[in-house]
C-alpha cells in the first residue's frame, strides 16, 4: 500500500507451478508428435476441452482441481473462454454466493433483468452479474458520469471498507445517476446492486490471465494426455500423495503408466512409446549427479548388464545407495529379477571398481588392450525371485508409490463394499463427521501419554491417497492390535483436521493454482476391523468417487422398497449435469436402507442406484431442485 500511495507502480508477481506443467508438455509434444507445436495457437473453440470440463473431471486443471469447482464447472457447462474466465473469478469468498445465479442465467432457468437498459451492454456477457471489477467502475462511468478516476477511487473506499467514507460516496453516486436523468429510488437501487461487487469484484484482467490458463491446462489434457500428465507427474514427483492422485488419474483416463528404466528414463516423467515413463528424478536416494552420470553413459550404449553398468559410470556418483534404490524401483529389470540383482551387487560393485582402478593406472595386458577387458563379468547369483508383495513394498520404499500393481488392487470391489469413502474423498467431508474408510496399513507407532496411558498412530493407506489414524487410549486395546504393519483393514472414525489442541479450525484458503488449500486430515479411530469382517454397507460396490461426473452405478434388485426415493430423468441435454449433481448428493448422503431409483423419460425401464442411502426430507428437496419436485417421489413404485 505505501508503494501505490507514493505514487509508484504496484506490481504483483506470482511463479505458477502451471507455467512450468505448461513448458513441460509443450516440450514433450514437440519432442514427441509435433515440431512446431505452440500453445499459443491452440483454438478456444476446441470441443473436447469444454466436454472435459462439463464432464468435471478436472483434476489437474488450473484452477478447476477443488471439489466445489469441479461441481459448478460441470454445472456450468461452458461453451466458451469467457464462461471460463467468468467462474475463476465466481469461485471465491463473496462472489461464490452469485454462481448458481450466474449458471441459471446461461442456461435460461433465469430471467435475466437489468435495473436500466445502459446496464446490459456491460453485464449481458456476465448473465447481469456484474463479475469483474471493470463491470463496476464502467456502471460508474455510464449510469452516474464519474471519471476513470472517480469510479477508481470509489471501487477503494467500497473495497477497503473505508466506511466513514461509503455516504458520501453513495451520495455523490445517487447525485450523478440524477443527473443523467436517473430517478432518485431507481438509482439508489443501482447502488445498493453494485456495491457488494466493489467490495469483492475480479480483477478481469487477472481472471482473463487465469481462465487462459484454466482453458489451455484443459486443452492439453483433452487433446495431448500423455504430454500433460506426464508434466503434471514431474512438477509435484517430491509429493507421493499428489504423484499416486495423479497415477490414479492416469489409471481412470487409461494413460499407461511404465516403470523407471536406467536405458530410457530420463530426469523427469517422458512420453515413450504410447505410455508415461517414470523419471529417474522420482527415485528416492537418486540424485542430479547420479542421473547425469547414467544418461550420459548410456549414450554411446545401452547399459547390457549391472555389472556393465557398474564398469562404466562413476562408482562416486552411482554408488551402492544409489544401485539399491534403482534396482528396488524397478529400472533395471531388464538386466534380470530383482532379488538376483540384489543379491548380486556387492559383486557388480567390486567388479566395477576393479575396471576404474586399472583404467585409471592406465594397465595395458600384453596384448595392448586395455586389461580390465579381460576381467570377466559377474553372472547373478541364482536365488528366489522376490514375490509380487514384496516387488511392491520395495517399490514404495524406492519411490514412494506402488508402480507395478497395489496390495489392495484384488480388494478394491470389497473395500468398496464395506466403506463410505476414499482416502481422498475425505477432502470433501466436514470435520466431525463419521466415515467407513479402508486400506492397508502401511506404518504404525506406540506412543505414550504423559499419563503412561498408551495410543497407536497408523498410515492408512488405499489406492487414492493415505491418512494418519488415531487410536486413542479409550479403544487401543481393541483397536490396536488389528493395525499390524500391512493389515488390511476397515475403521470407522472420526475426520478431523490435524492441528495443536485447543487451536480453532482453520479458514479454508485457495492457493493460485486453483487447489483447495486444506489442513491436513487425520481420522480418530472408533472401531476397526480385518477387511473379511467388517460389515457390508452396501449392496454392490458403489465405486462413485472414481466414477466419471454425470454418471451413476447401478445394482440389480429383486423387487422395490417403500423407502426408495425415485426420480425421472428428463430426457434432454442438461441430464448429464443433473447427474452430476445427483452423484455429489448421494456421496454426501448418510448410509441408509433406502435406494434412488432412477426411472426413463421414454420408457418405462427403472434402475436403482447401488449405493444405499439414509432418505430423509432434505435429500428429497435437493434432488426436487435438480429434477423437478413433480420428478421425486418417495414410495415403492
Amino acid at each position: 500500500d505505501w508503494v501505490e500511495k507514493v505514487g509508484l507502480l504496484k506490481m504483483d508477481f506470482l511463479g505458477l507451478r502451471t507455467l512450468t506443467v505448461i513448458e513441460r508438455a509443450t516440450h514433450e509434444i514437440r519432442r514427441t508428435t509435433d515440431p512446431d507445436f505452440r500453445i499459443e495457437d491452440i483454438p478456444l473453440d476446441d470441443a473436447a476441452t469444454y466436454a472435459l470440463l462439463s464432464s468435471g473431471h478436472t483434476t489437474g486443471i488450473f484452477q478447476l482441481e477443488s471439489a466445489g469447482m469441479r461441481r459448478y464447472i460441470a454445472e456450468l457447462r461452458p461453451t466458451c473462454i469467457e464462461d471460463v474466465i467468468a467462474m475463476v473469478a465466481l469461485y471465491r469468498p463473496g462472489p461464490m454466493d452469485w454462481i448458481n445465479d450466474f449458471i441459471a442465467g446461461k442456461h435460461g432457468r433465469r430471467k435475466i433483468t437489468y435495473l436500466h437498459p445502459k446496464l446490459e451492454p456491460i453485464l449481458a456477457e456476465t448473465y447481469g452479474i456484474a463479475v469483474y471489477q471493470e463491470s463496476v467502475l464502467q456502471i460508474c462511468r455510464d449510469i452516474a458520469g464519474y471519471t476513470f478516476g472517480q469510479a477508481d477511487e470509489m471501487r477503494k473506499v467500497i473495497g477497503k471498507k473505508i466506511k466513514e467514507k461509503i455516504p458520501a460516496e453513495r451520495a455523490k453516486f445517487i447525485a450523478g445517476c440524477m443527473n443523467n436523468e436517473i430517478e432518485e429510488p431507481l438509482a439508489a437501487k443501482i447502488w445498493q446492486f453494485i456495491e457488494p461487487f466493489a467490495g469483492y469484484g475480479f480483477n478481469k484482467a487477472h481472471s482473463v490471465c487465469y481462465g487462459l490458463l484454466a482453458y489451455r491446462t484443459a486443452w492439453l489434457k483433452a487433446n495431448r494426455p500423455l504430454a500433460f500428465m506426464a508434466a503434471l507427474l514431474s512438477s509435484l514427483k517430491n509429493n507421493a500423495d499428489k504423484v499416486a492422485e495423479y497415477l490414479a488419474e492416469c489409471a481412470f483416463m487409461k494413460v499407461p503408466i511404465r516403470p523407471p528404466d536406467v536405458n530410457v528414463s530420463g530426469t523427469d516423467f517422458t512420453v515413450s512409446d504410447g505410455a508415461i515413463r517414470f523419471g529417474l528424478g522420482a527415485v528416492r536416494n537418486v540424485g542430479e549427479g547420479a542421473i547425469a552420470e547414467l544418461i550420459a553413459k548410456r549414450a554411446s550404449a545401452p547399459f547390457a548388464s549391472l555389472a556393465d553398468l557398474c564398469a562404466r559410470v562413476d562408482g562416486r556418483q552411482v554408488n551402492r545407495r544409489v544401485l539399491e534404490s534403482l534396482i528396488k524401483a524397478g529400472a533395471l529389470d531388464s538386466f534380470g529379477a530383482r532379488a538376483a540383482l540384489l543379491a548380486g551387487l556387492d559383486s557388480a560393485l567390486e567388479y566395477g571398481q576393479q575396471i576404474a582402478q586399472e583404467r585409471d593406472l592406465g594397465q595395458t595386458s600384453l596384448f595392448g588392450g586395455e586389461g580390465a577387458a579381460h576381467l570377466p563379468p559377474p553372472a547373478l547369483p541364482a536365488v528366489p525371485d522376490a514375490s509380487p508383495a514384496q516387488r511392491l513394498a520395495q517399490e514404495k520404499e524406492a519411490i514412494g508409490v506402488y508402480i507395478s500393481g497395489h496390495p489392495l488392487a484384488d480388494k478394491a470391489r470389497e473395500l468398496a463394499r464395506r466403506t463410505t469413502s476414499t482416502i481422498a474423498a475425505l477432502r470433501e467431508t466436514g470435520e466431525d463427521e463419521v466415515v467407513w474408510v479402508g486400506g492397508v496399513i502401511t506404518a504404525a507407532r506406540r506412543v505414550i501419554t504423559k499419563t503412561g496411558d498408551q495410543m497407536l498412530i497408523a498410515r492408512l493407506e488405499d489406492q487414492t491417497a493415505s491418512i494418519e489414524t488415531v487410536v486413542f487410549p479409550k479403544w487401543y486395546a481393541e483397536i490396536a492390535p488389528l493395525l499390524g504393519h500391512d493389515s488390511i483393514v476397515v475403521i470407522k472414525g472420526r475426520v478431523k483436521e490435524r492441528r495443536a489442541v485447543g487451536r480453532p479450525p482453520a479458514p479454508l484458503a485457495q492457493t493460485e493454482e486453483g487447489e483447495e488449500e486444506r489442513p491436513e486430515l487425520t481420522v480418530q479411530a472408533i472401531e476397526a476391523w480385518p477387511l473379511d469382517k467388517a460389515r457390508i454397507l452396501n449392496a454392490e460396490r458403489p465405486a462413485l468417487e472414481r466414477a466419471p461426473r454425470g454418471r451413476v452405478e447401478f445394482v440389480q434388485r429383486a423387487s422395490a422398497s417403500a423407502s426408495d426415493l425415485h426420480i425421472r430423468m428428463h430426457g434432454d441435454d442438461n441430464d448429464a449435469a443433473r447427474l452430476t449433481r445427483l452423484r455429489d448428493a448421494v456421496l454426501a448422503a448418510g448410509i441408509g436402507e433406502g435406494h434412488i431409483v432412477l426411472h426413463s423419460a421414454t420408457s418405462s425401464e427403472s434402475r436403482p442406484l447401488a449405493r444405499t442411502l439414509c432418505i430423509t426430507g432434505e435429500l428429497r428437496a435437493q434432488l426436487a431442485e435438480v429434477f423437478g419436485d413433480e420428478n421425486v417421489w418417495e414410495g415403492a413404485a
